[in-house]
């Protein structure tokens, strides 16, 4: 009994200390993180921008899918494109998406961000090809939302990750309907 006791007692402090250090490391490494993301969005939104001026992100008249968006503009000061902070649904959560769109609601690039995808499944979404069945769609062509709208090619690249692409797709949609009422396009 009093050997059971110990046994649970060094436990306890093993767990007490672990606890402790898993903490400190957070707290620590916290700032550095939230900075890379910081940067990282950076990149990516003065891609997509190429030589246009970005504009600060809004939110008004967001909703669903569509969480900011970001006007970018031409020397005249005219919108040559928006680049639209998105949310999936996905098989782990949230797929946070940056969108390019031209202001017809035709997508020209995508990324996402980050995701709690199962590996080798919806993870493949982080990876090179997977979405290109989704550029320049949005306007003269529908946005993907089932796999049978996708090329051959296209479908090779998103099997695995049914729930992952159909998320991608309606958020991709969505912005791309929100695109076109900024630009007053139906």
């Amino acid at each position: 009994m009093n050997r059971a006791v110990a046994d649970g007692g060094k436990l306890a402090l093993i767990c007490l200390v672990s606890a402790l250090v898993l903490g400190v490391a957070h707290t620590l490494t916290a700032p550095t993180a939230a900075a890379a993301a910081t940067e990282g969005l950076r990149r990516d939104l003065a891609r997509m921008a190429g030589s246009g001026s970005v504009d600060r992100e809004s939110t008004e008249g967001v909703s669903g899918a569509v969480r900011g968006f970001h006007a970018v503009r031409d020397k005249g000061g005219r919108p040559t494109l928006y680049i639209l902070r998105l949310a999936g649904s996905g098989y782990g959560g949230d797929l946070p998406l940056l969108a390019a769109y031209r202001t017809d609601g035709e997508i020209l690039d995508v990324v996402l961000r980050d995701s709690r995808e199962t590996p080798g499944m919806g993870k493949r979404a982080e990876g090179p090809g997977y979405m290109e069945g989704f550029i320049g769609r949005g306007a003269a062509k529908p946005v993907p939302v089932r796999k049978a709208m996708l090329s051959r090619k296209a479908l090779d690249a998103v099997t695995g990750s049914t729930i992952t692409f159909i998320g991608i797709g309606r958020a991709l949609e969505e912005g791309a309907s929100f695109v076109r009422r900024q630009g007053g396009v139906k």
